[in-house]
């Protein structure tokens, strides 16, 4: 396996070397410490501490609800209490009435390497009555059971070994080091500095990484030679071992209640989908490998996320999360240190990292498979999987060709195609869904038509994406008022993109229409990008099952991003609905606001001015200039 970083690669070479600590934040809220005081202490029904209990309703003390901040650098647990001192006399409970108020803790905050735990000392405490005052009936009561709340919540302690242990196995994985240099960075990894900044606790992991001082440059050695075939399958292995990496660690994190998290972390896969659906695999000597800028890149959006949902975890789930972002700020600070050299995380690295997610996982977590995944479907709002897909024997699926379709030649139409060309608009605005034979759906899986076929084939088109509109429509959750608008995309984005062609000819052969980063057919859905959502088969060769996946997406952007987003109430109004939802569509979430920013590449910009007068078209009626691209 290739070293990730170059100063790997000298420590075995160079000498002298340099010792250097690297010191990684560990950051997590405060709710981590009341789950730690709930599991521990708080067990009862209604989070209740049982102090004192006679069993008999005449004596006893009861926590209640612990609620953690900090004051002046200390944690403070505050929670009502409720007790009674009584004296039981010939079976009646005599002596002072039932009492209620709040118990006031102040712990200090250390960690204890040889047990690999935070220690809270409690370093004072008070009792207030129930308007957080000092009362004397409070203070006699306290005097009482005082030893049993300092006895029962003096030192608590939360385990941070299965974080220490996960970051011992995890490391020698991605680094994959050897010798005695490993262990000496293993062996001199510790917690230190803890502390309370912003209302959270911070921990910090450091060890030493031997690091050779710099070099003078000698003479320039002979460049790598371009990638062999094999190298070139390795790299999209690697490409694919990456997705299947995030696609498992996404599905796991985006099963939080939280919606607004768990959309943020889907918008993380797609965004990462559409830019290895960009990547070019090296062929040159010299060229950069975008795997660690990416995984970097990567990780720097799914880690703020992550410690969101540990403040509302218990400890144990708490601590699996910990583990699993201390280990991706491992790697991002070892990054920082020195440049990459061939960034190629291990299958077993990438394994134990995705785990620490969720160790009772069995499923392999690097397991890329094409297969719809209901549950990835679910995750997007997307609902049940689309019916199975009609693919017709004479459809050559892994066929490649020439994007640039109408090889066909017809002469069904003879002299009449002039004139039914110039009605064509008429033609089109008076299609109706609902009379689309099956018949039609047969012979567009089976065509690819010229410019002769125009008038008889754009209807027939038209009919389809009009039922793959409405099946969209009848799924989601578009409000009515904008159900016209999303019908002109659907019609504009299927022009833009395909010029409302799913298959093309390669030879005698018919192929479905790909673009050279794998976007297929009618709707160009990017295989990579929506890997597990849909069919490939379907996608690839049935016209029907490639405008659906194509509506549902479209839907699924204008409703989630570019509506989500307010996007209509920025200047330009609604037709700024368009043009998001259709840069997400090319470009994915994270390209929403380039049609309204100066710095968009122009590139990008001519993409969206096409599909903006291809959208302008189909909303005055002018379909029939469709006929052009053929």
């Amino acid at each position: 396996m290739k070293k990730l970083f170059l100063y790997v690669a000298l420590i075995f070479a160079a000498s002298p070397v340099s010792a250097r600590e690297i010191s990684i934040p560990v950051r997590f809220d405060l709710s981590l410490i009341r789950y730690t005081f709930i599991e521990q202490f708080f067990n009862e029904t209604g989070e209740k501490a049982v102090l004192l209990d006679d069993g008999r309703q005449c004596q006893w003390f009861y926590l209640v609800q612990p609620q953690v901040s900090t004051v002046n650098g200390k944690l403070r647990i505050i929670s009502r209490a409720d007790a009674r001192l009584g004296l039981m006399v010939n079976d009646a409970c005599i002596g002072p009435k039932p009492w209620k108020g709040y118990l006031d803790l102040y712990d200090d905050v250390q960690f204890d390497n040889q047990t690999c735990s935070i220690v809270l000392k409690l370093v004072d405490s008070h009792i207030y009555d129930d308007l957080h005052k000092k009362q004397l009936a409070s203070g006699k009561l306290w005097d009482i059971v005082k030893g049993r709340v300092h006895e029962r919540l003096g030192v608590v302690k939360i385990d941070f070994s299965d974080l220490y242990r996960n970051m011992q196995e995890l490391l020698p994985l991605v680094l994959s080091l050897g010798g005695p240099e490993t262990q000496n960075m293993l062996q001199s990894m510790k917690f230190r500095d803890i502390r309370i900044i912003d209302e959270k606790l911070e921990l910090r992991i450091s060890f030493e990484v031997n690091r050779p001082p710099p070099q003078a440059a000698g003479a320039p050695t002979a460049p790598e030679p371009a990638l062999t075939a094999q190298e070139q399958q390795k790299w999209n292995q690697n490409l694919q071992r990456f997705d299947a990496f995030l696609t498992f660690v996404v599905k796991r994190l985006a099963r939080t209640k939280r919606d607004d998290v768990k959309k943020a972390f889907l918008e993380v896969l797609l965004d990462v989908r559409y830019e290895l659906a960009q990547a070019v695999i090296p062929t040159q000597p010299g060229e950069p490998d975008p795997m660690l800028p990416l995984f970097i890149k990567t990780w720097e959006r799914l880690a703020p996320l992550i410690r969101q949902l540990v403040g509302d975890m218990p400890q144990a789930s708490a601590m699996q999360y910990l583990s699993f972002i201390a280990a991706g700020d491992a790697i991002a600070a070892l990054n920082a240190i020195g440049p990459e050299a061939g960034f190629d995380l291990s299958a077993d690295g990438l394994r134990r990292f995705a785990r620490m997610i969720d160790p009772s996982e069995v499923i392999d977590p690097l397991l890329y498979s094409t297969d719809v995944d209901p549950e990835l479907r679910k995750l997007f709002g997307l609902g049940p999987p689309l019916p199975p897909p009609n693919v017709l024997p004479e459809i050559d699926l892994n066929g490649m060709q020439q994007p640039q379709p109408g090889q066909r030649q017809s002469a069904s139409y003879g002299g009449a195609v002039h004139n039914a060309l110039a009605r064509l608009d008429d033609i089109l605005i008076a299609s109706a869904w609902a009379g689309f034979d099956p018949e039609d759906l047969y012979r567009l899986n089976s065509w690819v038509p010229d410019k002769s076929d125009v008038p008889v084939y754009l209807p027939m088109m038209q009919k389809l994406l009009e039922y793959a509109t409405d099946k969209a429509l009848t799924n989601g959750k578009l409000e009515s008022s904008y159900n016209q608008l999303f019908g002109q995309m659907v019609m504009a984005v299927a022009w833009q993109e395909s010029c409302w062609h799913q298959f093309v000819k390669n030879g005698d052969k018919l192929v479905p229409l790909r673009s050279t980063i794998g976007s297929v057919g009618l709707m160009q859905i990017n295989e990579r990008v929506w890997r597990g959502v849909y069919d490939p088969k379907g996608l690839l060769g049935d016209t029907l099952y490639n405008a659906r996946a194509g509506c549902e997406i479209l839907l699924h952007y204008l409703i989630d991003y570019s509506l989500a987003k307010s996007e209509h109430k920025l200047p330009g109004g609604i037709d700024n609905l368009p043009k998001a939802t259709y840069a997400i569509y090319n470009g994915g979430p994270g390209q929403l606001a380039r049609y309204r920013l100066a710095d968009t590449k122009p590139s990008l910009k001519k993409i969206d001015d096409l599909y903006w007068m291809k959208f302008t078209s189909v909303r005055e009626a002018k379909l029939g200039e469709a006929a052009d691209c053929f």
